[in-house]
């Protein structure tokens, strides 16, 4: 839980507070036309943290968010008892995934002798993902080993991230100490 003092700036506040924490988006009805709600989704996927999207669409959605992929989804059910067990379930894997799986590539790394450089994502990579990669390392068109978790991108997925990105290289676990 984080609180905003009187007189600090609403914007650096919740940025600062989304950087340090695992993200809930709430998608309601009318989710996708708040441009508070798209600067958040945005700026927690730019942070390569732990997202867990809450569906609570009840009539429609005129325009779902493109950044809102890639992450875990959970129906909101107001008559189910289990919704709220459900959700602390999800958002705490996902933390828990974002801090365990790097640590896990890396021992495996040391373990199989696969030297970096690579990049370790806890989630799969999409076009955002690569926008952050590119910002974060100056390019990602130097042969960049991206490494997420298992089960590997689809052929379609995988050629849509190389129009992007041509020489990275998109492996998972099993495909990198298979090698």
């Amino acid at each position: 839980m984080h609180s905003i003092a009187a007189g600090e700036r609403l914007v650096e506040a919740i940025d600062r507070a989304i950087s340090a924490s695992t993200f809930l988006a709430i998608v309601t009805d009318s989710y996708s036309s708040r441009g508070w709600c798209r600067h958040e989704v945005i700026k927690a996927k730019r942070e390569l943290g732990p997202i867990v999207l809450l569906d609570a669409v009840e009539d429609g959605d005129e325009r779902r968010s493109p950044y809102l992929g890639n992450i875990p989804i959970l129906r909101w059910k107001p008559d189910s008892p289990l919704v709220m067990e459900r959700l602390l379930g999800l958002l705490l894997a996902e933390s828990f995934r974002h801090r365990y799986f790097p640590r896990q590539v890396a021992w495996l790394s040391r373990l199989q002798r696969v030297d970096p450089p690579y990049y370790c994502l806890f989630r799969p990579p999409e076009p955002l993902t690569l926008l952050e990669l590119r910002r974060r390392t100056g390019s990602v068109e130097a042969d960049l080993t991206v490494v997420y978790p298992d089960p590997p991108l689809d052929t379609e997925e995988t050629r849509l991230l190389h129009e992007f990105e041509p020489r990275m290289r998109l492996m998972t676990p099993t495909m990198l100490f298979s090698a």
